[in-house]
């Protein structure tokens, strides 16, 4: 509910608080008897549901207003959910930052996922290798990264008595096209780059910067890290 759509409500809850405070204005200055004191009773009674219906929606207008969703209010509130329900497989590491973008890292060492409660700074103890690269600002031709680690799909390599690079360049190209095929062609362009062990998901037709977009790229990240998880 906002003005702009409810202009006859807003007009209408105006009219109605005027006729009100006229009712009440005849009725303490003019004389006063029982027949006056009945049709105001009754006037009274058919104007207030109008003033309150009136101040009913513009108290909603107010609060909807307050909290109205922006692109990156919803984006930063959904990234930390998402990292809170995925913990301790998915942590952003301060140290390993980029200019105009922020990294998150994956275990690498799934045996650990069930630590729960540990201290997982130590890296010596938890091998984690870089997830994903978030730009700062979501435009046209601006890039989500996604990463494969050797050592996240090291055991899937040996078990299909593989060369891990191998494996990996399959996988860059088959996730790429996953990719593609759940989000669509139209607002990205998800990429192999096998000489880096990249996954690069172009922003390729406008800007990200509705809520609904933000919600999309968490979707995103949730849906690549299940790929990950299985073709480990």
């Amino acid at each position: 509910m906002d003005l702009k759509n409810n202009l006859e409500l807003i007009i209408g809850g105006i009219a109605s608080t005027v006729a009100m405070a006229a009712i009440i204005f005849r009725f303490v200055f003019f004389e006063i008897d029982l027949s006056t004191t009945a049709d105001f009773i009754k006037d009274f009674s058919e104007i207030i549901v109008s003033v309150l219906v009136f101040f009913v929606a513009v108290k909603s207008i107010l609060s909807q207003s307050k909290k109205k969703e922006t692109f990156k209010k919803v984006f930063d509130e959904e990234l930390q959910a998402w990292m809170q329900r995925n913990r301790p497989l998915i942590s952003k590491e301060n140290r390993f930052q980029v200019e105009n973008a922020d990294r998150y890292f994956i275990l690498s060492d799934h045996d650990h996922i069930f630590d729960i409660g540990e201290d997982f700074q130590d890296d010596k103890k938890y091998q984690k290798g870089v997830f994903v690269q978030l730009p700062h600002t979501f435009t046209t031709n601006d890039k989500i990264i996604f990463f494969m680690n050797k050592s996240t799909f090291m055991a899937r390599a040996k078990a299909k008595d593989s060369d891990v690079d191998a494996e990996i360049d399959k996988l860059i190209y088959r996730t790429a096209n996953c990719i593609s095929a759940k989000f669509g062609k139209e607002l990205f362009e998800a990429s192999g780059d096998p000489k880096h062990h990249q996954i690069h998901v172009k922003i390729k037709t406008r800007d990200l910067d509705t809520p609904e977009d933000a919600r999309t790229i968490i979707k995103m990240l949730d849906y690549v890290m299940i790929l990950y998880l299985a073709a480990a």
